[in-house]
């Protein structure tokens, strides 16, 4: 249902490959399995691709969550031990964090972070509503509808 009232919803799903957990990954267009650099977790994260892949479920990319510029480890290497594309990287801005954790304004969009899950939005909203010619005809639907609520308004800001 939810699918038929959203061009995008997106799921934060435990680690366990229950069936209620495959069942929505089984629907979804796109799955983002989200690892750090470390060793645990790239295992952890190479099994679950494996798996997924195994139940004929390919449509699978890496977020790597919490970077290290600093570590030997690189996206390209993270992609041969996973086995799947890394498709985000979200820096360690620890201060940028714990500041909007601490001041309920959330993340500073200045901050590298902040950057960062910008660009996220912006290429999940675009692949969501697909890119248009400026020039292209809209159907009647488009007339009247316009995206609404606090996911959209970085986008219009980015407009003006």
């Amino acid at each position: 249902m939810t699918r038929r009232l959203h061009r995008t919803v997106c799921l934060d799903l435990p680690d366990s490959l229950l069936p209620h957990v495959l069942a929505a990954i089984e629907e979804s267009r796109r799955t983002f399995i989200v690892c750090t650099q470390d060793l645990a977790s790239l295992h952890l994260a190479r099994k679950k691709v494996q798996r997924l892949q195994q139940l004929g479920l390919d449509q699978l990319s890496v977020i790597i969550n919490r970077h290290d510029g600093r570590s030997s480890l690189n996206s390209k290497h993270i992609e041969e031990v996973v086995g799947a594309g890394v498709e985000f990287v979200f820096s360690n801005d620890y201060k940028a964090l714990t500041s909007a954790l601490t001041s309920d304004r959330g993340m500073t969009p200045g901050s590298r972070l902040g950057h960062e899950f910008r660009e996220f939005a912006t290429k999940l909203a675009t692949r969501a509503i697909g890119v248009k010619p400026k020039n292209a005809k809209r159907g009647f639907v488009e007339y009247f509808w316009l995206p609404q609520g606090p996911a959209w308004s970085f986008l219009s800001s980015r407009r003006s």
